[in-house]
């Protein structure tokens, strides 16, 4: 587990770089996003926070691997490529999760989502503090993983 406080300035360039990155698509599919379920709010204010702790986890886990993560729009999403890339030749790819509920559970809709890496972070989020919870080859995901429903149908969950 590492823990990483955010500054101020990284604050404001993170939520800067989320309205910028995820500019057209912040208010679309909002009830499969994590915040959705969250009573206050507008679906954008849900959906904005969904973007922005998801941009912090990646901050984070690139900040402490030395990797590099895309910064750049994708209005129709990612295609679940990898959030950050390290290595010789970006040969670790790494799906990063972050969720603002304790203790955090690393929870897919299916392996689709993690198809392009070769490793998932879980990562939680009360700002200023991210904390790295672990980071683990896919491998060691699918073989320890189970199903759980949390009321929206079966995810594929790891937790603590």
């Amino acid at each position: 587990m590492k823990e990483f406080y955010l500054t101020n300035q990284e604050i404001e360039s993170l939520k800067i770089l989320t309205t910028w990155r995820c500019k057209g698509k912040t208010h679309l599919k909002t009830k499969s996003l994590m915040c959705s379920g969250r009573k206050d709010g507008s679906d954008y204010d849900k959906s904005f926070e969904g973007h922005y702790m998801g941009i912090a986890g990646e901050f984070v886990v690139a900040r402490h691997l030395n990797g590099y993560f895309d910064v750049m729009p994708k209005p129709k999403g990612d295609k679940h490529s990898a959030d950050v890339v390290t290595g010789i030749d970006g040969k670790l790819r790494i799906s990063v999760k972050t969720t603002k509920y304790a203790p955090p559970i690393l929870k897919l809709n299916s392996l689709n989502e993690i198809k392009d890496a070769t490793h998932v972070a879980l990562c939680h989020f009360q700002e200023p503090k991210v904390t790295i919870h672990w980071i683990k080859s896919k491998k060691n995901f699918i073989h320890n993983m189970y199903e759980q429903d949390f009321g929206y149908g079966k995810r594929l969950c790891l937790g603590l």
